[in-house]
């Protein structure tokens, strides 16, 4: 079980990173024949999703030099420093401490406003100078627009995100139709819009259709399928979550590995988008 051993409010991380993070606890705290140092590949293990909604983000550091053990990760002998690379300022990391069946894990806070589309710079750094560096690009704010708008439920609704810098962008699309969550939309699957590789700063699009995300919905066994009548709100929502470049393809497709696969940081932001759509002009049901 779990016991924050500091005075501040529990870490939050995304579940992409902190899964790997915890993986590499574990596979190393449950296999005896493990040998945790890593002298080839780095020093320390990073893990960290800064939100630029966030007023406080936290990077989980471990350090790969030494052996899992209560006395060893007690302490983590480095400074931990993050800078904005375009500003100049600096800020010296605090640690959070976390205990985990005998094992210290450290979550280390950052406190301050993160810029959009800026160059920040972790630094872990011993007494003797030795250490690590990890860079990212924080996403830019994409304005996010659909056309056309006010259109009926069979018409192709299209979304554009940009500027979107290379990164990519995940989202669901949320349907207002009768169900157990009152005024909750029902959503539908994750879909993931990547850039070209040849044009990443080209803006990212989708295109889907009202009436077939309708009635991709669930109904009850034996009833017939959604359809544009249903809707308690005259709408969709779009739910999307913007990610620096690079950072979702390296979680998602690079295999993991609890020697080669220590670091695990970027960024990224969540927001919404809502689409009115016309239904005075359907005709139950939908002719």
């Amino acid at each position: 079980m779990f016991r924050n051993l500091s005075k501040n409010r529990p870490p939050i991380v995304p579940a992409l990173v902190a899964v790997a993070g915890f993986a590499a606890l574990m596979i190393a705290a449950c296999d005896v024949q493990f040998d945790p140092i890593d002298r080839e590949r780095g020093q320390f293990s990073v893990f960290g999703a800064l939100d630029l909604n966030e007023e406080v983000n936290y990077i989980r550091i471990g350090d790969m030099n030494s052996p899992l053990t209560t006395d060893s990760t007690r302490n983590i002998n480095a400074s931990v420093k993050l800078e904005n690379l375009e500003s100049g300022d600096q800020t010296i990391l605090e640690s959070e401490v976390w205990e985990y069946e005998d094992i210290f894990l450290h979550n280390y806070r950052v406190e301050e406003e993160l810029t959009p589309d800026t160059h920040y710079r972790l630094s872990i750094q011993r007494p003797n100078g030795s250490g690590i560096e990890v860079s990212i690009l924080t996403p830019t704010r994409a304005e996010a627009q659909a056309e056309p708008l006010n259109q009926t439920c069979h018409s192709d609704i299209t979304l554009e995100f940009s500027p979107v810098n290379g990164g990519s962008i995940e989202l669901r699309v949320g349907t207002f139709l009768p169900n157990r969550l009152g005024t909750m939309p029902h959503w539908g699957s994750t879909r993931i819009l990547q850039p070209d590789e040849d044009r990443p700063e080209e803006p990212l699009t989708f295109t889907f259709k009202p009436i077939e995300m309708i009635q991709l919905v669930p109904q009850s066994p034996g009833s017939p399928s959604f359809s544009c009548h249903h809707l308690r709100e005259d709408m969709f929502r779009i739910r999307y979550t913007h990610y620096s470049r690079g950072f979702l393809e390296r979680v998602l497709n690079d295999p993991f590995d609890i020697m080669f696969s220590t670091e695990r940081l970027g960024a990224l932001y969540e927001d919404s988008l809502d689409i009115p759509i016309d239904t005075t002009r359907i005709c139950p049901p939908d002719c």
